[in-house]
């Protein structure tokens, strides 16, 4: 994976975005974090550069994003994405047609396994217009 960018800005692109979330999304989605921090031994200092945009190639990162993805119920443990799962999270006003082109684009990446799977699914979003356009919404 040459690209790996925010994991953030990319689950933004599948709906845990912004304002559309409650204090109790938040939370949860905090919690699925620290789940899924644990669950994998990820460095969070190597998620941290990740979402600075730092090119990583790290088996850990991408098993985490299949955990986060996972754990939406995005991802299956096979590594299926399901693409009808993520476009009901995308909101519905914030740039949600260029998120579900994406969603249909990059749902359809495929690797031997959850964690790669879940790599491409990001490297293919980083690569995608929408992402410098969220990026620019978000200040990042």
């Amino acid at each position: 994976m040459r690209r790996y960018v925010s994991l953030v800005l990319g689950l933004c692109a599948v709906g845990v975005c912004v304002d559309a979330l409650t204090q109790e999304q938040v939370s949860q989605f905090g919690a699925l974090h620290e789940k899924c921090i644990q669950e994998t031994g990820v460095d969070p200092n190597l998620l941290a550069r990740a979402q600075k945009g730092e090119a990583l190639d790290d088996r850990k990162v991408q098993c985490f994003g299949a955990c986060l993805l996972q754990g939406m119920n995005i991802m299956d443990a096979s590594g299926a994405f399901s693409k009808e799962n993520a476009v009901a999270l995308a909101p519905e006003n914030f740039f949600r047609g260029s998120i579900v082109e994406m969603i249909n684009t990059c749902g359809d990446q495929k690797g031997a396994d959850a964690c790669e799977t879940a790599g491409k699914v990001f490297e293919c979003m980083n690569g995608s217009v929408v992402f410098g356009v969220l990026k620019t919404a978000l200040g990042m």
